[in-house]
């Protein structure tokens, strides 16, 4: 999971610097992300599921379409759209506020086991990014678009985990995720359909590291990430995301931290000391308990 927050920690520092650099809109970037990464998945897909992949129910259809074009496409457009407003650094940090919503969605409505240890991580870590956003302060400019779209972002993102947990205890990680990204790109193509895109290579360069790198490759380690540790703590150990933005974006964009960002980014990363602490019990505990019977 650190990985796979590593690799997504880069989107809104490239995005912004293709925004600059390039003068390409968002809608387009994420289109061409979208269109690079393709590929991987269906190679990926046609490796590991062959013919068995065209074995597909409608109803399985209808939740990859709700997966991949809501809470895939829908939340990647906002958060493209977001940085816009409100630069790289802030952007990242309102959408990771999608770890607090994962744990309050799946606890409260989808029943998922909560404990009281994994809400005040949660609490820790969402202290911990409003201290990088420096509401008020004078790190970044606010603004209420750029809030309410990366907001928009995290929320359908955090829907995205939960689901995505309950679709892989049926179906494999690769196969989950590349026909959301499938369905995800038909949504994409067919709303905001055919246009013409930039020839020009240094775009197309960064677009192949969105759609490689931050793109199949994290999204991999990501949903295998999801498998293993389910989405609470999947989502709350992603919110390195902030952390890593931040940095890159303070040395490749000459955004600025404040001393109360820095000490946000600390109080992030103690929250994720925190839950990984928890897991290392629960590990312990059901060793223990393995051992007795």
């Amino acid at each position: 999971m650190i990985l796979s927050s590593l690799g997504f920690s880069f989107i809104p520092v490239l995005a912004s610097f293709a925004y600059t650099r390039y003068s390409v809109d968002p809608t387009t970037l994420a289109l061409m992300r979208t269109y690079v990464a393709l590929p991987f998945f269906a190679i990926a897909l046609a490796t590991t599921e062959g013919s068995n992949v065209f074995k597909i129910t409608l109803k399985e259809l209808a939740f990859y379409a709700f997966l991949g074009a809501v809470c895939g496409g829908l939340s990647m457009l906002f958060a493209f759209h977001s940085v816009e407003f409100v630069g790289a650094s802030v952007s990242t940090v309102l959408i990771f506020t999608y770890p607090a919503m994962t744990v309050a969605l799946g606890t409260f409505f989808f029943k998922e086991k909560g404990s009281a240890t994994k809400f005040i991580a949660a609490f820790i870590v969402f202290i911990g990014l409003l201290l990088v956003l420096n509401v008020g302060g004078s790190g970044h400019p606010i603004n209420r678009t750029g809030i309410l779209l990366a907001l928009t972002a995290a929320f359908l993102f955090a829907l995205y985990h939960i689901y995505c947990e309950q679709a892989m205890k049926k179906s494999a990680p690769l196969k989950v995720l590349s026909m959301n990204m499938l369905m995800l790109t038909v949504f994409l193509t067919v709303i905001l359909g055919i246009r013409t895109y930039p020839l020009d290579s240094g775009l197309w360069a960064i677009a192949l590291i969105l759609g490689s790198v931050c793109g199949f490759l994290s999204m991999l380690a990501f949903q295998f990430g999801l498998k293993e540790l389910g989405a609470a703590k999947t989502a709350l150990i992603s919110s390195l995301g902030p952390v890593f933005t931040a940095t890159w974006a303070y040395f490749a964009l000459s955004e600025t931290l404040s001393a109360t960002q820095i000490i946000g980014m600390l109080v992030v990363i103690g929250g994720i000391i925190m839950l990984e602490l928890l897991a290392i019990a629960e590990r312990k505990k059901r060793k223990a308990l393995d051992a007795a019977l």
